[in-house]
């Protein structure tokens, strides 16, 4: 198996998608706080998340998905301080 890392495959599995059950973690605090400020941004994060997430999935050049990755990090960075479950988009960056 010599294939890079972030080497396209040739179509998109299922299980891609499947992997995406994980972000239920990220709305676990906006269910307790029970604010539509709060649930309205952490919809927005989690948008923008899986925009980079079908992106990252569907591009084929390796230079896009790498920044793909580094934009779910960083999206991670700016919702942590609100949310601790943007633990996942860390979580998504480095497995990717």
């Amino acid at each position: 198996m010599n294939a890079s890392p972030t080497a396209p495959r040739r179509r998109i599995e299922r299980i891609d998608y499947l992997w995406l059950a994980y972000l239920v973690f990220y709305f676990i605090e906006p269910l307790e706080r029970r604010s539509l400020l709060y649930w309205m941004e952490s919809l927005a994060f989690a948008a923008a998340f899986l925009a980079l997430y079908i992106a990252y999935l569907r591009l084929t050049r390796a230079d896009i998905r790498i920044i793909c990755i580094v934009a779910m990090y960083l999206l991670g960075v700016a919702s942590y301080p609100t949310n601790s479950g943007a633990i996942a988009f860390f979580i998504y960056a480095a497995a990717l």
